[in-house]
């Protein structure tokens, strides 16, 4: 129920930006990304290293002013994260489809200036591997199943965050952003208080706009 009213509002706000934007431009962009994971289990906290992956997709940007613009698209992001220890070592790859609706205030002119934002991020979990591999017994790998079913997946499809980003316009086409993404949702299907696992990832994109 709340994943759909977030879905909802996520949708009526990019109704309301076509409506009243004063021009909205399509592009691409792409990066590597930087992601680990947060999980509290019996109020004990850890924190995963960090694992490399990629973002691409495609970029919205509607113009609201001449420094105000919404930025949203749909991009692919591998998150997930990994362990390792002596003789051991883990990884999990989860790969997604994201939505964001990001508030963009740039300083000047859309050219040669820099620009921050912030908003809401929806993401779609659409698969995914584990991989373990232990000193003496070779590896093991395993496919991740999105859904809310405990005893058929192993993780929850949707994963509600928000980002944090800055950013530098090269020309009124070519853009610099890193970003900071936060996940919300709790990943694991049985909603304990006792049991907590969520996204996290940092990215670096190159994007381009299309048109003037």
């Amino acid at each position: 129920m709340k994943t759909r009213s977030i879905l909802f509002g996520i949708t009526m706000l990019l109704l309301s930006a076509s409506i009243y934007a004063q021009k909205i431009r399509v592009g691409i962009s792409a990066g590597p990304v930087l992601s680990n994971m947060f999980s509290k289990v019996d109020d004990e906290k850890e924190t995963v290293d960090m694992k490399a992956g990629f973002a691409a997709g495609l970029a919205v940007n509607a113009a609201f002013t001449e420094n105000i613009d919404i930025q949203s698209g749909l991009n692919f992001v591998q998150k997930g994260g990994k362990e390792k220890d002596d003789g051991y070592k883990f990884t999990l790859s989860l790969n997604y489809v994201e939505l964001p609706v990001n508030f963009v205030y740039h300083f000047g002119e859309k050219q040669n200036s820099f620009f921050v934002g912030l908003g809401p991020t929806l993401a779609m979990g659409i698969s995914g591997k584990m991989k373990a591999k232990i000193e003496g017994f070779g590896t093991e790998s395993e496919k991740i199943k999105f859904g809310n079913d405990p005893d058929k997946h192993d993780f929850k499809r949707m994963d509600v965050g928000a980002n944090i980003l800055a950013g530098y316009h090269v020309s009124p086409n070519l853009f610099i952003s890193a970003q900071y993404n936060h996940g919300f949702s709790n990943l694991f299907i049985d909603d304990s208080d006792d049991a907590k696992l969520n996204n996290r990832y940092w990215a670096l994109k190159v994007g381009w706009l299309f048109g003037n």
